[in-house]
């Protein structure tokens, strides 16, 4: 006799379950990759943006689960051995699960990023940890208790990611101003910061994909470009030239040159061995772009191996959303608070 549709569905002859076990959803995603900025003409004003420093650092996603913490770079590599005093300092997050999105940076006695300094603890390696101590700055969070909370709004993630961060210097959650994107501009300016980042409120996390709710504000002439090929510099045997490069869409194109010392620590580290890393970023300050594009005056701040290339974008930015009224709060100095972190203590 052929079995019934009704039977042919039941799961067993007696309506039992199976003896099976269903396979526990992992309680983090494996790798997550970051969102990415989209850059502004100029600060505005908006009570439906957040505006902060755009804090410089080594873009960083920081996995905590039961027993475990996982640091991981903008290209999706394991840099956990080379921040450990982060990774202890995340440890009091490992009862729940959570991925944080934020910045890893050396600070400054003032208590501002210094992004020399972190190329220098980049390239010498975590035995430099007493003398050039790394802190994570907190600036979202996209998983929490084994829930993916990317969809909710920015406002909230913030406000769980502000009951999350462990009471230590070494993991801070930096502060934001609420819709006076001119004054912070105005506040960072002169302390030689490179650009403040605005957020819409209500904005969603998205992924791998630079966010047109997410604006890069500069206040000074910097860039990422890709390191392609370097020459010796005629008439000198101590330095070497760089040349760069940015993608325009999907075609990389020239950006220019800037010249690096061979003695330096950052040479030695970039090329052991005589042999160029790759990929290689320059990160560099630059006076101008010409015509074409290309970078004019430019100046090395840093090499590093952290920066994903195909982010190494030229892009015109776009205009700025009209600014809108912030609702008057009278003379407030306290926007100066977005900008100096806690300085932690050296490694003992």
């Amino acid at each position: 006799m052929r079995p019934t549709a009704d039977r042919r569905r039941r799961p067993g002859a007696d309506g039992a379950a199976l003896p099976l076990c269903l396979p526990l959803p992992p309680a983090l995603p494996g790798r997550v990759l970051p969102e990415f900025s989209v850059p502004c003409v100029g600060a505005f004003d908006d009570p439906d943006f957040r505006f902060s420093i755009d804090w410089d650092g080594a873009r960083t996603l920081l996995f905590a689960s039961t027993g475990a913490i996982r640091l991981q770079s903008e290209t999706l590599a394991d840099v956990s051995d080379r921040y450990p005093e982060i990774v202890a300092a995340a440890l009091p997050l490992t009862p729940r699960s959570a991925v944080l999105d934020g910045v890893v940076a050396v600070l400054d006695p003032s208590g501002c990023p210094d992004l020399v300094a972190l190329g220098e603890r980049m390239a010498l390696g975590a035995a430099t940890q007493q003398r050039l101590p790394a802190v994570y700055l907190a600036i979202d969070l996209l998983h929490l208790d084994g829930r993916g909370i990317m969809g909710l709004p920015l406002d909230r993630r913030l406000e769980l990611l502000r009951g999350l961060a462990p009471p230590d210097p070494r993991i801070q959650v930096p502060d934001w101003v609420v819709g006076e994107g001119e004054a912070l501009a105005d506040a960072a300016a002169p302390r030689h910061l490179p650009a403040l980042l605005a957020r819409r409120g209500s904005a969603h996390y998205h992924p791998g994909m630079a966010s047109p709710e997410r604006l890069r504000i500069p206040l000074q002439h910097r860039a990422h470009c890709l390191v392609v090929a370097t020459d010796r510099v005629l008439g000198s045997t101590r330095l070497r030239r760089l040349r760069l490069a940015e993608y325009q869409g999907s075609r990389l194109t020239e950006a220019g040159t800037a010249d690096i010392a061979e003695t330096s620590m950052l040479w030695r580290w970039a090329a052991p061995g005589g042999r160029m890393r790759s990929p290689l970023i320059a990160t560099v300050d630059y006076r101008s772009r010409g015509a074409d594009g290309g970078l004019r005056g430019v100046e090395v701040v840093t090499l590093r191996d952290d920066i994903d290339p195909v982010w190494c974008i030229r892009r015109d930015p776009v205009p700025p959303p009209l600014s809108q009224p912030v609702p008057a709060r009278g003379f407030r100095p306290t926007v100066l608070s977005a900008l100096p972190l806690e300085v932690s203590p050296p490694v003992a």
